[in-house]
């Protein structure tokens, strides 16, 4: 992680910035920033919104109003402080407001950022679904098929980011790397068609109950409290 060189050090800077600043000062094209402007468009159907801009998010979290100037006018400047918090909270700076390099020119989709990114209100580290199978030893693939689990997955993340990107806070993912050194025990599935209730742990590549079979996105993920019924889930779980 290396101080930008691309001209604009945000640690020094106390100038408002453009949207073109910004994109410069993430190493990203002159157009980036302005995704993170703009106002939020509605669905076709009207019934749930976009997420916010990014830049507007961050600047309430941080307690930063914003003036009509800011928000309606043709060319926006954002004040320096809501540029650091954005590139922090994206994954673009560090800590410090340094340019993180692996991140630099990343700005298409919901990629995934090197470090946990620091959030803007709390200033806690959140990590990601890379940062949480790095921790669990798994794929990134098998914490995101956790997260298609929805109600009762183990993996659901603690909120979702500015880009809507899901984050763990750190107890949290101790907390699931702990679980899952210590066994199947505390969560539970039921196979697609089946009657069984078993025990359930992430695998290399995949879920896979406490008797070996794969998990599917079929099947469904059951309160931690439900009794485990399988005999050979049972078994597992008594072998240790």
């Amino acid at each position: 992680m290396n101080a930008p060189s691309h001209g604009i050090d945000l640690t020094c800077r106390t100038e408002a910035l453009s949207l073109s600043d910004i994109s410069r000062a993430f190493g990203l094209s002159r157009s980036s920033a302005q995704k993170w402007h703009k106002t939020p468009v509605q669905s076709a159907t009207g019934h749930k919104a976009a997420l916010p801009p990014a830049l507007h998010a961050v600047a309430q979290a941080i307690g930063v109003r914003l003036g009509p100037d800011v928000l309606e006018g043709p060319r926006p400047r954002y004040p320096v402080e809501v540029v650091l918090a954005l590139g922090q909270a994206l994954g673009y700076l560090d800590r410090h407001g340094h340019l993180i390099k692996e991140n630099q020119g990343k700005g298409r989709g919901r990629w995934l950022p090197a470090v946990p990114t620091i959030d803007p209100a709390t200033r806690r580290e959140r990590h990601y679904v890379n940062h949480l199978a790095a921790a669990l030893g798994v794929t990134n693939e098998a914490v995101e098929m956790g997260l298609s689990r929805k109600a009762h997955s183990y993996v659901q993340p603690d909120g979702t980011d500015e880009m809507g990107r899901s984050f763990w806070w750190a107890p949290t993912v101790e907390h699931l790397v702990e679980r899952a050194r210590t066994g199947p025990a505390g969560r539970r599935i039921r196979l697609y068609g089946g009657r069984h209730t078993h025990s359930a742990a992430p695998g290399r590549r995949s879920f896979r109950t406490g008797c070996g079979k794969i998990i599917g996105r079929s099947d469904h993920w059951m309160p931690d409290t439900a009794v485990v019924t399988c005999p050979a889930c049972r078994k597992a779980e008594a072998a240790g």
